[in-house]
């Protein structure tokens, strides 16, 4: 796993998906409070086989909130 700040500002997180049971899974950008909320905005997807989240300043806790409600519908 690996947190990251942006310039931004937010937060970057990825988490390695190889080597798991949810390895080779898909998911398409979810994007929410794009619009006029630079806050608390947040976005994820998969890419390249790990699960990536960036959101605003205040967003880090929904994030990782992100990763485990993606876990749990899987």
């Amino acid at each position: 796993m690996r947190i990251e700040t942006l310039d931004n500002p937010g937060w970057s997180l990825r988490i390695d998906l190889s080597g798991t049971e949810y390895s080779g899974r898909k998911l398409a950008m979810v994007e929410n409070g794009t619009s006029g909320a630079k806050r608390t905005w947040t976005a994820y997807y998969i890419e390249n086989d790990q699960f990536c989240a960036a959101g605003g300043p205040s967003t880090l806790p929904l994030l990782i909130g992100c990763f485990f409600d993606w876990i749990d519908s899987q």
